[in-house]
């Protein structure tokens, strides 16, 4: 309802127009009006004054009354209609021909939308009786007192595109808003675009790059130029323009050609990689100001002229850019007339409410979204998915939820087909992602970062494992089963089997996640369930979440660098994103060190992709008075710190030869601070050696630890008292540190004896192989080099090759990878052409099954699916060594110099070969890898004995056995073995107590490299077949279900048994 205001400075009196809308109701002689039946209609209100307004007068009204069953509300502007000769619509955004309106906050011109203004002025009326000063008196211009300006209206304008004229190698699409360099293999310039109209004050121009090659040196060049599209006469590149441009190129600015600003911005364009964004603005000034990926580079150039066109130059290696959509022309290009879909939604609450919540939101039903991977389809209104083809060699596929899931809703489903052609890896869990912003729905390494998923018996988060074990009665799913999971308020996510909780999966989940199901293995086909047909789910009650003791000192504290997540109440911190950050992961202990008191933590996990490791020491400052930096060893005031061999003290370093080097430490060390009395600190590894690294340190010290670069995840150990150990000396042991480190890292790779690898003799037609197929070498040019291994790998198995020459006149590099296809067989998609089909290039494997690293990205069939994976490939050298590695998960792991690069990419066919390009820079390569599959005569690696050390280092002959007993007794048996084994002899003694089986030990700390672990045999029982088995495994003792016999463990396990050798209990 609404009805006007007098002004008792405004003598004429205003009423509404006999004509209006056809739910109107007007009364009190045309001054109040009403809509009838507004609680079912929210449409067909519009009204008119009586009289045209004249100059300078006011018309208003007071909102009188409104109703909370829509969105939306009053709408107020001027028209040139005669309301008597008009057909009147629903509402007044329809009116047009000399018509404007506010709505909202959007003033809409003849219908359409012309400005756009901050401050909401309709939207958000109250009801003249809620508020006691709703009207106010004004001055004789009838216009009400306005105290505050209201925010600028800024007007809209079309969204940036490049203008048709451009450079003759140039090619527009994406409605012009992408450009592309056409012949980039055989062009590096002619590649000049401009954009369509000037650019306006403030407005930023970017551009992302969609496509490098890199065969040219040089790269994009961005800019401004004061030359309008129409008229400019194209040079072949932009640099040779001599007036009226600004141009940013490598790292340095061009005015007019000339260099005008040597060393600009943080980083040069000829670093930039596919995915970065590059832009420029003008400001108000005149300043012209660049930005890559959003961070300002400063001032470029001053006081530029006003009417500026943007320009950029796809030079050399820049083949595609396209512009980025600026948040204004995002604005314009929405639909005014969405508004209007919450007045849909009303009016459906009402006609369908079984379709709707207790809060009226409509619940749509929780079924399959249509997108899905290219092997699935989703049928019966969403509610079925199914794999297309199931045979073996089919590709994985992923079907997701159609919505978020909400807080305690139950998603489940129930197997309806299952095949006997496949692996049981069924996979189904939740992620972050929704299905449109996933380009590639087969592998789960595309889900993103936060992805919680069950595959086997054991949940994964991030493709790594976080509970082994965890559903074994999932390994034997069959047709029927009924698989569900919930996600609680509180963040925890359970999962369940035939309305059966497995307990708790995984902790501080997200709050907006899909499910998702992905096809690879016996389950094919899967039914959502309907909410009248899910299982009653039995969780365990909620708790009070437990607070922590403050007296616990057990913890680290929850001042921290902004890379670190703590967990396990405090006691574990780890790096979330470990794969793309390396740094701002500090975490304090929760408490000063007490004097004599051990603060020990344990390294849980490590990534090999980074340099550097965990750096530790203590601080007198409080944790929450420290302002982290990115890297501990930047923290100059009041700290201690041990970062590999270097002792620092407020950042300047004070001894490099430290006995114990953090940059080699392994997963499973230990390692601790000690505060005594007199102010010295020592560090504690294992338990066992200690050193004195800190002197003249205060009281009330912290512990302090950076997770830095390899270091990913580390958890306190229960704290204990000082131990009486006695001090190595640390000049007898500075002799022995080398403060030289090797330019090619050390193999941490135990290589498996076996047949050598070799090339397939089917090759590119400028590679030559020698010496048996283990040597590859480029005759002629930079490329048509594509090489393959002779047989497919198996999971497990390593490809390696070492780097025999160079040639520094190229650009790019070897790239590595896998394929489907078979080396000198017919190829599908080529049976028109030669018999059989020779590839030359990477390109010509696209479409047959491609993964590859290429530079540091990482391609599926030429796209790219993970950038910065790793260091570049352009930067081998001689004697560099490269690998690529099929794991028994059938994912890609790449090697560099003996180093695991982390997972590249997942899901992978069991039966691939490897391939190689020599391009570019590499021109000769050797295989140093073996497989893992033995002859039938087995080889046998020399035993050792007292023999061999006649023929070792002299130094060896000279220990002492005083020296041997003490190096055997460093190590110790474990505290957790299998059941039928008693220790004793201050656990050096394990013995089997009964039975011949259950009898599994473990060394009680990791073995480091070239490190000899050794035991003697003391009793012998004759009653049983069989003998002692020995190996060892990648995993910690406290995370592994101890089994019967060591020959079952089914990961990461590597067992000598008689004269087999098994690999997670496989016969290798």
């Amino acid at each position: 309802m609404a009805s006007f205001a007098r002004r008792q400075s405004f003598r004429r009196e205003h009423k509404f127009h006999g004509k209006h809308g056809q739910l109107v109701k007007i009364s009190d002689n045309g001054k109040n009006a009403e809509r009838l039946d507004c609680r079912q209609e929210f449409n067909n209100g519009l009204l008119f004054s009586k009289k045209t307004l004249r100059d300078g007068e006011c018309f208003e009204v007071v909102f009188e009354g409104k109703v909370g069953s829509w969105s939306g509300s009053i709408e107020i502007g001027v028209t040139t209609l005669e309301p008597g000769s008009l057909d009147i619509p629903a509402s007044a955004t329809a009116l047009c021909e000399g018509s404007w309106i506010l709505s909202g906050s959007i003033v809409l011109e003849n219908g359409l939308a012309e400005t756009f203004q901050t401050v909401n002025v309709s939207d958000d009326l109250s009801d003249a009786s809620d508020s006691s000063d709703s009207m106010s008196d004004s001055d004789d211009s009838g216009i009400p007192e306005n105290k505050s300006q209201p925010d600028a209206i800024h007007p809209f304008v079309e969204s940036l595109k490049f203008h048709p004229r451009h450079g003759t190698a140039i090619e527009l699409s994406e409605d012009a808003k992408t450009a592309m360099r056409r012949n980039a293999l055989s062009e590096f310039d002619n590649g000049v675009v401009l954009t369509d109209r000037p650019l306006q004050v403030d407005e930023l121009f970017e551009v992302k790059i969609e496509k490098l090659c890199h065969k040219w040196s040089g790269s994009l060049e961005i800019g401004v130029t004061s030359h309008p599209p129409e008229d400019i006469k194209f040079p072949s590149t932009m640099t040779n323009m001599q007036t009226g441009t600004v141009l940013m190129s490598g790292s340095g600015i061009l005015t007019n050609g000339k260099g005008t600003v040597r060393e600009y911005g943080e980083l040069s364009l000829f670093e930039l990689r596919v995915n970065d964004r590059i832009g420029l603005t003008r400001r108000s000034n005149g300043d012209l100001h660049f930005f890559i990926n959003g961070r300002d580079q400063g001032i470029a150039a001053p006081n530029t002229e006003e009417t500026l066109y943007g320009v950029v130059d796809l030079y050399g290696m820049a083949e595609k850019v396209s512009i980025v959509e600026s948040r204004a022309s995002i604005l314009k290009s929405l639909d005014r007339r969405l508004m209007h879909l919450n007045y849909l939604s009303s009016l459906a609450g009402e006609e369908l409410p079984q379709l709707f919540g207790e809060d009226g939101l409509f619940e749509e039903p929780l079924v399959f979204h249509p997108i899905c991977g290219t092997n699935a389809e989703v049928t019966q209104n969403c509610l079925l998915a199914k794999m297309i083809s199931d045979t073996e060699s089919s590709d994985s596929s992923i079907v997701l939820s159609n919505r978020h899931l909400k807080t305690e809703e139950v998603f489940e489903f129930s197997v309806e087909s299952v095949t006997n052609s496949r692996p049981n890896s069924f996979k189904f869990g939740v992620t972050t992602k929704t299905p449109a912003e996933i380009d590639d729905l087969t592998s789960t390494a595309r889900l993103g970062p936060e992805v919680w998923y069950i595959k086997g018996a054991s949940v994964f988060h991030h493709d790594r494992v976080s509970s082994q074990d965890y559903a074994p009665v999932l390994s034997n799913v069959k047709k029927g089963d009924r698989l569900g999971l919930i996600k609680k308020a509180n963040g925890e996510l359970y999962f369940f089997h035939n309305g059966k909780s497995l307990g708790l999966a995984a902790k501080s989940v997200a709050t907006h996640i899909h499910a998702f199901v992905q096809f690879d293995s016996i389950i094919t086909g899967v039914l959502a369930l309907k909410p009248d047909e899910k299982s009653a789910i039995s969780l365990p009650e909620e708790v009070e979440p437990e607070v922590p003791n403050s007296e616990d000192r057990h913890q680290f504290h929850l001042c921290h660098g902004k890379n670190v997540t703590l967990v396990n109440n405090g006691k574990t911190a780890f790096r979330p994103n470990y794969s793309e950050e390396f740094n701002f992961a500090i975490v304090l202990s929760s408490k000063p060190l007490k004097n004599g008191e051990l603060f020990e933590v344990q390294l849980e996990d490590m990534i090999y992709r980074w340099s550097g490791s965990l750096v530790i020491g203590v601080t007198s400052q409080k944790p929450e008075d420290v302002d982290l930096p990115s890297t501990l060893t930047d923290l100059s005031t009041q700290t201690w710190i041990l970062s590999g061999t270097s002792i620092i003290h407020d950042g300047l370093v004070f001894n490099s030869t430290f006995p114990i080097d953090l940059d080699q430490l392994q997963v499973g060390t230990r390692i601790g601070l000690v505060r005594h009395e007199d102010g010295t600190v020592d560090i504690v590894l294992d338990g066992e050696e200690k050193y004195q690294a800190f002197t003249d340190v205060p009281e009330e010290v912290y512990g302090i630890f950076d997770l830095y670069g390899q270091c990913c995840q580390l958890t306190v150990t229960q704290m204990r008292a000082t131990f009486h150990l006695t001090l190595p000396s640390l000049e007898a042991s500075d002799s022995n540190v080398s403060n030289s480190s090797p330019a090619v890292p050390k193999l941490n790779i135990t290589a498996v004896p076996g047949i050598p690898h070799k090339f397939h003799h089917s090759c590119g037609t400028n590679i030559s192989l020698s010496d048996d197929c283990t040597i590859a070498s480029r005759t002629e040019g930079y490329d048509n080099a594509v090489i393959f291994s002779s047989k497919p790998l198996r999971p497990g198995e390593l490809f390696q090759v070492k780097v025999n020459k160079v040639a520094k006149i190229w650009s790019g590099s070897l790239s590595i990878g896998f394929t489907k296809y078979h080396p000198g067989g017919v190829s599908p998609r080529h049976l028109s052409g030669q018999f059989p089909f020779q590839p030359n290039k990477l390109e010509d494997l696209i479409g047959e099954g491609l993964w590859i690293m290429q530079g540091s990205d990482i391609k599926k069939n030429g796209r790219v699916v993970k950038s910065n994976y790793a260091p570049t490939l352009e930067r081998l050298s001689i004697g560099f060594t490269v690998g690529v590695m099929l794991t028994t998960e059938c994912t890609m792991h790449i090697f560099l110099n003996g180093h695991d690069m982390g997972l590249a990419v997942a899901d992978l066919p069991k039966s691939v070969y490897g391939v190689l390009d020599l391009y570019g820079q590499v021109e000769s390569i050797t295989v140093t890898s073996s497989a893992v599959n033995l002859p039938e005569e087995p080889l046998r690696a020399p035993s050792i004995s007292s023999s061999s050390s006649s023929s070792g280092s002299e130094e060896a002959d000279k220990e002492t056995g005083a020296e041997l007993r003490h190096k055997q007794s460093l190590f110790r048996f474990h505290g957790i073995h299998g059941q039928n084994i008693a220790l004793s002899n201050e656990n050096l003694t394990a013995k089997r107590t009964t039975s011949f089986n259950h009898g599994v030990i473990f060394s009680h700390k990791p073995l480091r490299q070239n490190q000899l672990f050794e035991v003697r045999i003391d009793v012998l029982n004759c009653h049983w077949t069989s003998s002692v088995k020995i190996g060892v495994v990648g995993l910690a003792p406290e995370k592994i279900t101890l089994p019967a016999n060591v020959s079952t463990m089914r990961r990461s396990t590597w067992v000598l048994q008689e004269d087999l050798v098994f690999h997670n209990a496989k016969k290798v």
